[in-house]
């Protein structure tokens, strides 16, 4: 597809309604340009964004987008500010257009927010040694310190996926030793004996998983699982167990 026509669609689409402004200030080095082969090429920009997004570069040629580049990771970016985008070719090639890629940091589709026009020649041989301009630094540093930023503050939020795991895995492991024990109390005979059945195994489990500890703390690198898994069929043969004594129990006789 003629990527100004797909530039244009993206900026049609629903997705963005709000209209998010990207703008070029600065190319680096200007084009055209002849660079070497995995020698980054920088786009500062500034942007308006009123959702978090994530922004990279992508190098087209002929209307048609490369599929062999190295993009740099970008933070999330929200609000107004100033972004510095780079990409590489790892192979001799040309650029005529990069487009500006916006991916909605909670997922969904990337949408094309900005095309630059450029005359790229990247050759094997590298490139003659430029002096960077003053503004390329400080945007890499202040870039990195988002990242990073950022990173620690999802380290630092509750993960509840992993906190739900934890807490169904405890409620499996009690309720495939309490439920056994209700039945024991409950029953009488061999429906006693029946009942009593998981709790043994679970006993014959864990000490075995204790002793082999105990003699080789490495053979049992994943024992809570192992005792998960006994208390799950514990739970279900308890069940079992309670559906079949109820559906052998005299019902209790209807009073006129």
């Amino acid at each position: 597809m003629n990527l100004l026509l797909w530039a244009g669609l993206s900026l049609s689409s629903p997705a963005l309604a709000a209209n998010p402004r990207v703008e070029e200030l600065d190319l680096w080095p200007a084009s055209p340009a002849e660079l070497g082969v995995d020698e980054p090429y920088y786009l500062r920009l500034t942007y308006e964004f009123n959702r978090p997004v994530r922004l990279h570069a992508h190098p087209w040629r002929a209307d048609a987008p490369l599929t062999t580049y190295t993009a740099g990771a970008t933070p999330r970016f929200v609000g107004q500010g100033t972004a510095l985008l780079w990409f590489s070719l790892p192979e001799a090639g040309e650029v005529d257009a990069i487009s500006v890629l916006a991916t909605p940091a909670g997922g969904g589709p990337a949408e094309v927010v900005m095309v630059v026009p450029v005359a790229l020649t990247f050759r094997e041989e590298a490139s003659p040694a430029r002096e960077a301009p003053i503004w390329l630094a400080p945007m890499q540093a202040q870039q990195v310190a988002l990242l990073q930023a950022q990173a620690a503050e999802r380290a630092d939020q509750p993960d509840w996926i992993l906190r739900g795991l934890v807490a169904t895995g405890a409620a499996v492991a009690l309720g495939g030793v309490v439920w056994p024990l209700v039945l024991v109390r409950r029953y009488r005979g061999w429906w006693r004996a029946s009942a009593a059945v998981p709790l043994v195994l679970l006993t014959v489990v864990a000490g075995r998983i204790i002793v082999d500890l105990r003699t080789d703390p490495d053979s049992h690198p994943l024992w809570p699982f192992l005792i998960l898994q006994t208390a799950l069929g514990s739970l279900l043969y308890s069940a079992l167990l309670a559906l079949t004594h109820r559906s052998f129990s005299p019902s209790p006789p209807t009073s006129l």
